[in-house]
């Protein structure tokens, strides 16, 4: 859980930097929309964190499948991997310190996810879908959940580090709910065959780098790790291998040697 300092935050929703910048530069604050949207394939999307401040990008991985690496502060005696499913994957969005950040819709600001990992080397950004947290948060409560907010408007990125040609070119293909689908369908029926191999830290769908109007799925090796074999393709379903960093909770940095987390508490999915 978390906890609201009073006085700290904005009873109105505003963020810092969702409404543009001021001719000063600076960073003008405005609500996120008060209603929420499901990840999609090459949805841009926006956040502002504590670190990092506003940053944008684009989903470049749904329904993933990610093995997270949690220190022995993050809530839990030891430090331990724990997989979770249904997450969204983006570029980089994050560094220690902006987990918990609200990520929207770039063009909508609809609240999409809370961001809550990020790959070692800082190319991958992991969140939880909002659609989820407010299903699971309603779960026997009998109580309704719904994010401050106002308005749709777009999310100014104008003050944001330019994002990759990747994200760029992910946001500008559209690709079929048809072909959607089949990926997913594909990735439900092999992934718990893909996940056994240990150099494997998650799977998820997204757009083919041969073909950008494809849906591909996304295998993500640890770096420096061998796999066994691996298909180029399953069922028409082009095979796309990422080499990267272990997924991390990094939630804020203690001290140069290391990272420590919030008071969240870890359950698997």
């Amino acid at each position: 859980g978390g906890e609201v300092v009073p006085g700290a935050v904005d009873t109105q929703g505003d963020i810092i930097g969702l409404g543009g910048t001021a001719s000063d530069g600076s960073y003008i604050s405005a609500p996120p929309a008060n209603t929420t949207v499901a990840p999609i394939v090459g949805m841009p999307v926006a956040k502002s964190g504590r670190t990092t401040g506003l940053s944008c990008g684009s989903v470049l991985g749904i329904s993933a499948r990610v093995c997270v690496d949690y220190p022995p502060d993050c809530g839990n005696t030891i430090a331990m991997t724990v997989c979770f499913s249904g997450q969204v994957i983006m570029g980089s969005l994050a560094q220690p310190g902006d987990s918990g950040s609200l990520i929207v819709d770039a063009d909508t600001a609809q609240p999409m996810g809370l961001l809550a990992a990020a790959s070692a080397d800082g190319r991958f950004t992991i969140a939880n879908p909002v659609t989820d947290i407010l299903s699971a948060l309603k779960t026997g409560t009998g109580s309704t959940f719904k994010f401050v907010g106002a308005g749709q408007h777009r999310a100014s990125c104008i003050l944001a580090p330019p994002i990759s040609g990747e994200e760029l070119i992910a946001t500008s293909t559209v690709i079929s709910s048809q072909e959607i689908g089949h990926a997913l369908d594909v990735q439900k029926r092999y992934e718990r065959t893909i996940m056994q191999d240990a150099a494997v830290i998650g799977t998820a769908v997204g757009r083919s780098d041969v073909s950008p109007g494809r849906a591909s799925l996304l295998i993500f090796l640890e770096r420096g790790k061998f796999p066994g074999q691996i298909p180029t393709s399953l069922e028409g379903v082009d095979v796309r291998v990422i080499k990267t960093g272990r997924f991390q909770a990094r939630i804020r940095p203690s001290n140069p040697n290391g990272f420590k987390c919030s008071r969240a508490s870890v359950s698997p999915r």
